[in-house]
């Protein structure tokens, strides 16, 4: 601890420089240095206290540990994790169940209806009456198929409805018993050369489709049979409910056609 020299003044450590003032060589007093010893004895004990307090706080902080990293929480997280995993991957697998069922349930024919039908008999279907009027080759788009395919064009006419909806899908059975669907618009683009806007406005279409706002219509969809084959059974389907998310068809319409002149 310093103190002031009473002879010059300056200040200096009477306990390094044994009592003797290092600049005028004049002695401190017996006070001056009982003094000093007082005032280092407590700076120094403050000091540690300071010190010793510090690292007291910074040891408590170390070991004090967040709820989270104790090992049971961790085990009880964990265990709850495991019990969410286990609910999803058990309502995934019912989910999945019912709705292979329900995929099982819409293509199941074995308790349909079937109702047979000939060339011009009509049939209504969500309150449109529809005709399937006949089948021909045409044989500019056999000539585009490769493997023994030829191109069948299946004409048929409607009754109209509110408006323009789909009613059906449309497929073909052939002689062999294969059950094959209607060509869809972007294949009978690819095979007519026809545009998205020239298909909107062609008779062809991809199933049976009602008319809008009442007015007759006349349609056309094609279909890829084998070249051998002559007599086709066009088939359509009428559904429990059309506003249901889950439709059931009901009845199935199986129309036989022999092909007329191609064309």
């Amino acid at each position: 601890m310093k103190i002031i020299c009473t002879a010059c003044g300056k200040k200096y450590d009477p306990l390094k420089k044994q009592g003797i003032c290092p600049y005028c060589g004049m002695h401190s007093t017996e006070e001056q240095l009982a003094e000093a010893v007082e005032n280092d004895r407590i700076q120094s004990g403050t000091v540690s206290e300071v010190l010793r307090g510090y690292f007291n706080e910074k040891l408590r902080k170390e070991q004090k540990q967040s709820p989270l990293r104790k090992k049971g929480v961790q085990l009880m997280i964990c265990l709850g994790l495991v019990a969410c995993m286990g609910l999803v991957g058990l309502w995934g697998y019912f989910r999945y169940k019912d709705r292979l069922a329900y995929y099982r349930e819409q293509r199941n024919t074995e308790g349909i209806q079937v109702v047979q039908c000939s060339q011009g008999d009509e049939v209504v279907l969500m309150g449109t009456a529809f005709r399937v009027l006949g089948c021909r080759e045409v044989k500019e788009f056999t000539e585009k198929t490769e493997g023994g395919f030829r191109i069948i064009e299946v004409t048929y006419s409607d009754s109209g409805a509110d408006y323009y909806q789909r009613m059906s899908d449309a497929y073909m059975l052939t002689e062999n018993g294969t059950t094959a669907a209607c060509l869809t618009r972007y294949e009978i683009m690819d095979l007519t050369g026809m545009s998205e806007d020239q298909y909107r406005d062609s008779d062809y279409r991809e199933g049976f489709f009602s008319t809008g706002e009442h007015q007759r219509g006349e349609y056309k969809i094609l279909f890829a049979v084998p070249e051998k084959e002559t007599e086709h059974k066009i088939l359509l389907f009428r559904i429990t409910d059309k506003y249901a998310d889950d439709k059931n068809a009901e009845v199935r319409y199986e129309y036989t056609l022999r092909e007329e002149g191609s064309v």
